[in-house]
């Protein structure tokens, strides 16, 4: 009986032990995995421009789009990003030519990018005093307008995924033109 005894609990003790055994080195692939993905560089965006021949308002591989509701008064003509692909550490810089339908005597630009649901930048500009951005001052009139948006990348700025909205509404607080980003560093 000892014997029976002593090889049942050799038994139970070798089951137990090959099941923790398989559970560690689940736990170990899956964290090395989930290690190998972090450490692996992600892809760039291969081109990131919003121009009228793309008639669904949506930029190449779907990285920006055009949010705008179908009333607004001022629509996208183009939207260049520069360098291509953009680079931790270097300046971006986004050049877009709008058409405004209607004369416009102020109002505001809102910026919002957020990595993984964290505001990384969140900017709030009065659209008639920003000089370095839009070389037009108020009232603006109906028409073509460019303008220029220079931002640095952070060099520290981790890889993955960024979403955010930049909205430009009028003096009443109406939506002018919108732009959806959706993009990967």
């Amino acid at each position: 009986m000892r014997l029976r005894e002593k090889t049942r609990i050799s038994t139970t003790t070798i089951m137990k032990s090959a099941l923790f055994t398989a559970l560690l080195l689940v736990v170990a692939a899956a964290a090395m995995a989930a290690r190998a993905a972090h450490l692996q560089p992600k892809a760039h965006p291969a081109v990131q421009t919003l121009s009228k021949f793309v008639r669904n308002g949506t930029g190449l591989n779907g990285l920006w789009s055009d949010c705008s509701s179908s009333g607004d008064s001022v629509k996208i003509l183009s939207l260049n990003v520069t360098p291509d692909p953009p680079e931790k550490g270097q300046k971006v810089t986004a050049d877009v030519k709008l058409e405004f339908t209607e004369e416009v005597e102020g109002g505001s630009l809102n910026i919002l990018v957020k990595y993984k649901y964290i505001p990384v930048m969140n900017k709030k500009k009065d659209l008639c005093n920003i000089p370095d951005i839009l070389a037009d001052s108020c009232p603006l009139q109906p028409g073509v307008h460019e303008a220029t948006f220079i931002q640095k990348f952070p060099s520290h700025a981790p890889y993955g995924t960024y979403v955010g909205k930049v909205v430009a509404k009028d003096k009443s607080g109406n939506e002018l033109v919108c732009i959806k980003l959706n993009f990967t560093i």
